[in-house]
């Protein structure tokens, strides 16, 4: 109500914080009254930067002897009287310098930065004059990227077996002289470049060809684990059905395949940051998501290089939605709210592959692709820290890599009549897709 004003005051040399009161009333004041300093030294300096509402509370800086550091002091205003001033920055490890800027309302947060020798990070202490801590607000405004990366961690889960067992139609495999497969696979990928990830699925499932046409269906389980800022982690795992319809065109024009797949998913995540006497706290979610893909994929003829080996163009289109629900965190000094997330992602690849017959048992088959995705960034995320409601984020979402090129090999392997060992392995440019990544299938037919 402009009836307690803070500032700073020269005292012949020397800088000072001071506070006074002010009657709006009739525009008369009541005698300075001066702060004081951190520290014993008289000649030290002190400035006041903001006041609480009521005029309770007042930081701002002071030299301690060692460094600037922020301060918080009470303040009476019937007795104009001040108390003991509170050294903020001792919470600090390591610090160099710190400045309070900003209060609640209520006293109860203060909000200011730190520099620690290299950068400035913003800070909030809680709690000044009972039971003081504080948080590293730019390291927890860095860590909430972890819980928000969710949506693109079950989209690259979802993309594993789709890019793996999944990655050419199932009609293109040897059917061995039989109408029918069954199968068990196992895949892979990893992640170092743009992320800390592993992932692995495995499914099972079962085809059976009716004519020019193949219909399959399989079932599986999914685990990615992730590694966050800040000794944080992640873990999302789940089970998914996936659907394939491939068709042989007439007179050997290309096969044109649709494949379906829909995932329940549940991700834990353990987030870490940075509080006071650099240690790191942390709070931990749960989050249920679910997932839907469909790609369509066209296959043309082959046609046979001069000298060389059959090639086959393909060409495919995938539309992902991935949802997560609501969560609020428990623990930590910090814990936060996460509003429901949504993002759909497209893609078209664009390739050529390649097959040699290196036995009557083994084939060898070269891919090579160009992806594109026309989502250019993540969906945004919001949401706020559940105790204190000072740290409300709506942040925008992280760019996402347009353009990406992919190999891989395949080997197919007749260990008898009808039964048939798989292997692939690809290797990817950065990009939304896995850096390494491969699958291992047994398949019996029948």
């Amino acid at each position: 109500d402009g009836s307690v004003i803070v500032g700073t005051s020269d005292r012949g040399g020397a800088y000072r914080a001071f506070v006074i009161k002010f009657n709006t009333s009739d525009n008369t004041k009541g005698p300075m009254l001066d702060l004081g300093v951190l520290g014993t030294d008289p000649g030290f300096e002190s400035w006041a930067n903001a006041v609480s509402a009521d005029g309770s509370v007042i930081v701002g800086n002071s030299f301690d002897g060692n460094d600037q550091n922020a301060f918080a002091i009470t303040y009476d205003k019937a007795t104009n009287t001040a108390g003991e001033m509170v050294n903020l920055g001792a919470l600090i490890s390591g610090n160099i310098s710190s400045n309070a800027l900003a209060v609640s309302a209520d006293g109860s947060i203060i909000a200011g930065q730190f520099y620690n020798g290299t950068s400035r990070h913003a800070v909030l202490w809680v709690d000044p004059f009972t039971d003081p801590y504080m948080v590293d607000a730019t390291e927890w405004m860095q860590s909430i990227s972890g819980p928000s990366g969710i949506l693109p961690i079950v989209t690259s889960l979802t993309s594993m077996p789709m890019e793996g067992a999944h990655h050419r139609p199932l009609i293109t495999l040897d059917a061995m002289g039989k109408t029918s497969q069954a199968w068990v696979t196992g895949d892979f990928g990893a992640r170092s470049r743009t992320s800390d990830s592993h992932t692995t699925t495995g499914e099972a499932g079962i085809s059976h060809t009716f004519g020019n046409v193949l219909a399959g269906l399989a079932v599986g389980y999914g685990v990615q684990n992730n590694d966050l800022l800040f000794d944080g982690a992640s873990h999302v795992s789940g089970q998914y059905i996936l659907g394939e319809i491939d068709a042989k065109l007439s007179d050997n024009q290309g096969i044109i395949s649709l494949t379906t797949m829909f995932g329940s998913w549940k991700s834990d995540t353990l987030r870490g940051y940075g509080i006071q006497s650099g240690l790191t706290d942390y709070s931990q979610g749960s989050t249920n998501l679910n997932s839907a893909s469909v790609r369509l994929r066209f296959d043309g003829p082959s046609h046979k290089l001069a000298g060389g080996p059959f090639v086959t163009p393909f060409a495919s289109f995938t539309w992902t939605r991935v949802a997560a629900e609501a969560y609020n965190e428990s623990g930590g000094s910090f814990d936060a709210q996460f509003d429901a997330q949504e993002h759909q992602s497209r893609e078209v690849r664009l390739g050529l592959s390649s097959k040699f017959l290196l036995s009557d048992k083994t084939t060898l088959l070269a891919t090579a692709e160009w992806i594109h995705r026309f989502d250019k960034t993540e969906s945004g995320f919001s949401g706020t820290d559940i105790d204190h409601n000072a740290l409300p984020f709506d942040v925008a979402g992280a760019a996402i890599t347009a353009n990406q090129a992919r190999f891989g090999l395949d080997v197919d392997h007749k260990l008898t009549s009808n039964t048939m060992l798989n292997f692939s392995v690809h290797a990817a440019g950065v990009g939304p897709s896995a850096d390494v990544s491969g699958a291992l299938s047994i398949r019996r037919a029948f």
